[in-house]
């Protein structure tokens, strides 16, 4: 969209910039993070900031998680993808 040149008298351009700029804001508003994929947030996907310990372990560790849906405390079965755990409730 930085490169589209728009003219206030070209009605369709106009009206398609303030789409993506509507979209934009609700992708945003939705899901609190500006450095997540938009796609995945409007999937239902969020990006958490966690505490965890694996089962049997008194390690704690912290990292973020990206989780489909709203995350509580609980048992959750997860899959490490690089520095990222994939939760899916």
């Amino acid at each position: 969209m930085s490169f589209m040149g728009i003219d206030y008298q070209d009605t369709d351009k106009f009206v398609g910039f303030c789409v993506f700029l509507a979209w934009m804001f609700w992708i945003t508003n939705k899901s609190g993070q500006v450095l997540l994929n938009p796609i995945l947030i409007a999937l239902g996907w969020r990006l958490y900031n966690v505490t965890y310990s694996f089962a049997g372990s008194s390690d704690v560790h912290k990292g973020r998680a990206l989780v489909k849906g709203y995350l509580t405390p609980g048992n959750y079965r997860q899959w490490p993808v690089q520095d990222i755990q994939i939760i899916k409730p």
